[in-house]
């Protein structure tokens, strides 16, 4: 048995997958089995990189559905056709600093972290595009920024727990159970909170996890803003299934607790959104991506 499972969930994305199995390659930790959950998508681009892993001794498994299962099917997938004391997720578009699972699993297995079952490393945010078969980079920025503690009320006001920075163990689930399958979004979400309550989740503040992100064209295999789409409704969805329980209980609890949270959150962005600083901020920012990304397509066409 492997110390940790990496389960990748992929669909139609070749160029991304050979990234995250170029990054994984790269991890100074070696105990691992890698899953890559095929949801659906081409499968022999998938083979082949699966191919190229397992030439150079990486111990794979691959999982090809027949039709998409949608995100957390394919998560419970992964879970069930690996064997490992631990478990982490990473996409087929994201990707980790060198060490990032020798630190995680360096973490857990300390004896003096024995109380956590989880462990989360700050993750930046990398902004891209794609220009024809090209990764364009546009900029870099850290993903909850002010994070310097694990607090279960601050995640029920948002998830500020990537899930490619969440190492746990897999004992864990025999009390949490799988995700969430009628979730199509935010079921990572709804997991960290039924994790976190009731084990610990340890805190490593280093930058060890990369977060890519795009908005290119609607419909797109590298598109994620028609999934953000349906962000808010789920989160809504979930911060009522968990007041529901509070009433049905008739005592306050995380129902109400991520109810007030979202409350506060939003009070904290209208009022930062009205200020002058913020606003010419984000202003300069966004102007700023733009102006980045017109050069490089200039660069791009003149290197041609």
């Amino acid at each position: 048995m492997k110390t940790v499972a990496i389960i990748t969930r992929t669909k139609n994305r070749p160029l991304t997958l050979k990234r995250t199995f170029d990054s994984i390659k790269q991890q100074s930790f070696k105990d691992y089995q890698w899953v890559i959950v095929n949801d659906g998508g081409d499968y022999v681009s998938v083979n082949s990189i699966a191919n190229e892993a397992q030439l150079i001794g990486m111990n794979v498994i691959t999982v090809h559905n027949d039709k998409t299962v949608g995100m957390e099917a394919c998560s419970n997938i992964g879970i069930t056709n690996s064997s490992s004391r631990y478990i982490v997720l990473l996409d087929d578009d994201d990707t980790w600093h060198p060490d990032f699972l020798k630190k995680t699993i360096g973490f857990l297995e300390e004896p003096c972290n024995k109380t956590c079952k989880g462990v989360i490393t700050k993750t930046s945010v990398i902004e891209e595009f794609f220009l024809k078969n090209n990764i364009v980079t546009i900029c870099s920025y850290p993903f909850a920024p002010g994070l310097e503690y694990v607090s279960l009320f601050e995640l029920t006001k948002r998830n500020y727990i990537a899930n490619l920075s969440f190492v746990y163990c897999r004992d864990a689930l025999e009390t949490v159970g799988l995700y969430r399958e009628d979730y199509p979004v935010v079921g990572d979400w709804e997991f960290n909170i039924r994790f976190f309550r009731t084990f610990d989740i340890g805190f490593i503040p280093e930058y060890l996890a990369n977060c890519h992100r795009r908005n290119q064209s609607i419909g797109s295999s590298y598109n994620q803003s028609d999934v953000n789409n349906i962000h808010s409704k789920y989160c809504t969805i979930l911060r009522n299934e968990l007041f529901r329980q509070d009433l049905n209980n008739n005592a306050i609890g995380l129902g109400f607790a991520a109810n007030i949270a979202h409350e506060i959150n939003q009070l904290e962005r209208t009022i930062r959104r009205g200020s002058l600083v913020y606003l010419s901020k984000n202003i300069g920012f966004n102007l700023y991506k733009k102006l980045i990304s017109y050069y490089k397509i200039l660069s791009y066409s003149f290197k041609r």
